[in-house]
């Protein structure tokens, strides 16, 4: 009888256990069920409110809005506006960085963390004082070697570019680094050939004449090298390398003068690359994967050089024979242009961004043929360009003349114009022909003759006549015996 209770305790006491999860089971389903009931609710509410949002967006895209110009114009100051804060954070941004250029390889096979603590390490060493934030807060190795430093703040970038702060931490960091200017390149039309690019007192010169700080002009070079100028050519163009923006941009706003010859430059804009071995768009020669050259020309499996047949135009990039490889009207380039001015705003405006607001001016938009304007704004019909064979297309859209040619009046027969005067040989004026038809033709009053007679002009005044033959018989005596 013991172990029978015993056992019957023991079987109540796990029971009772189990009880009690299953109630605290049961109590935590209750209370998931309750939340998830909730959660539903505020599901099918939401999906409501979408439910009318989407209603309501749909209809106001079916719907014809109207047209309102203010709201166009709104719409494009916020774009002018979102454009111009990313070119002034861009600006901020590349005014923090410093570029660093090193000869030693083993510097730069370095993690970015070990050149970041070795820079940062050097930095605090420098002596006193030092600006309240000389925090890094990005190193990056570049493609030609050199190694970008950017600061948190805009006042440490120029802290370290002092010349004796310079001297000091690049000779801690590494013997053979530098510092490297960030530069600003121009393009100079019209240039004499003459010009010496090679000789440092004309630069400074040109600095001098277009009131340009000294040494700011870096370099100078020919667009074309001078082995494919053409022969007698006296005029080209040529590349401007300076250091600072506000000098690049007064040479772009104002002009300047070189040789006495006034020019106005414009920014140098960052355009596709094109391999010269492939003739595709993206890449230079250096880093392309083709074994063959390409015709920029036709196409085929040739140097540009050596194409014999350079008529058979073929583009590789957007497979048409309507043009060149190397043609700027390509559809491709265009993309590839658009592009980077979509990714580098700054590529679109007239001048280099500064802290002043004329240089966020854009460039102006230069529409092409194929650009269609509204008939109201259409000022004249011009033909579409005139086609590689075949006659020239007509006008796009006949031009009415409004203003028709008044009619030439009819002249009186005993009226003289200049062009019988002309017409009438001078030898046979007055000698051949007789005096009346002379003077219908040349329209002559013998009130008009006397001015010439000099002292006879008295003589005949006091003289008495009777009709206009007799005074005209008496001047030709006259004249005959002078």
């Amino acid at each position: 009888m013991d172990i029978t209770k015993v056992v019957a305790n023991k079987i109540e006491s796990q029971l009772n256990t189990e009880i009690q999860k299953l109630d605290t089971a049961v109590s935590k389903i209750q209370m998931i069920a309750a939340d998830a009931s909730k959660k539903l609710d505020e599901v099918a509410k939401t999906s409501n409110n979408l439910n009318s949002v989407v209603n309501t967006y749909k209809d106001a895209l079916i719907a014809p809005a109207a047209i309102n110009t203010h709201n166009r114009a709104q719409v494009a100051l916020q774009l002018k506006s979102l454009e111009e804060q990313r070119v002034t954070q861009d600006t901020e941004r590349k005014s923090r960085q410093i570029l660093i250029d090193t000869a030693n390889k083993q510097l730069i096979n370095q993690s970015i963390e070990a050149l970041k603590d070795k820079l940062a390490n050097t930095i605090h060493k420098a002596p006193a004082p030092l600006p309240k934030n000389v925090d890094i807060q990005e190193v990056r190795k570049l493609r030609n070697g050199g190694i970008m430093l950017q600061f948190k703040t805009k006042e440490a970038a120029q802290w370290l570019k002092n010349s004796k702060i310079e001297l000091i931490v690049l000779a801690e960091f590494n013997s053979t680094a530098l510092i490297r200017d960030r530069t600003f390149q121009i393009m100079v039309p019209q240039v004499p050939t003459i010009f010496n690019l090679d000789d440092k007192n004309i630069l400074r010169e040109i600095e001098e004449n277009n009131y340009i700080s000294k040494d700011m002009i870096k370099k100078a070079r020919w667009i074309k090298p001078i082995y494919r100028h053409a022969l007698g050519q006296q005029f080209a163009h040529m590349i401007l390398t300076l250091s600072s923006p506000e000098d690049a941009n007064s040479l772009i706003r104002d002009g300047m003068y070189i040789m006495g010859a006034k020019t106005f430059p414009s920014k140098v804009k960052i355009k596709p690359k094109q391999c010269m071995k492939c003739r595709k768009w993206g890449h230079f020669a250096a880093e392309c994967l083709n074994t063959n050259d390409s015709c920029s020309n036709c196409a085929e499996d040739h140097h540009t050089s050596e194409c014999p047949n350079p008529q058979n135009l073929f583009c590789i990039s957007c497979k048409n024979n309507s043009h060149a490889s190397w043609d700027r009207n390509c559809l491709e380039y265009h993309k590839k242009a658009a592009q980077i001015d979509k990714n580098i705003p700054e590529n679109q405006l007239k001048f280099f961004p500064t802290d002043e607001n004329w240089t966020l001016r854009p460039l102006p938009v230069n529409h092409t043929y194929a650009f269609k304007l509204s008939a109201k704004y259409t000022i004249a019909s011009l033909p579409p360009p005139p086609p590689a064979t075949g006659p020239r297309a007509p006008a796009t859209r006949t031009i009415n003349m409004t203003k028709q040619r008044k009619a030439q009046t009819q002249l009186a027969n005993d009226q003289a114009t200049l062009d019988n005067f002309i017409s009438i040989p001078r030898a046979a004026s007055m000698d051949a022909l007789p005096l009346a038809t002379a003077d219908k033709a040349y329209n002559l009053h013998p009130r008009a003759r006397p001015k010439f007679l000099g002292k006879k002009q008295a003589s005949l005044g006091m003289s008495e006549v009777e009709s206009e033959d007799e005074t005209l018989e008496q001047l030709e005596s006259n004249f005959d015996s002078e």
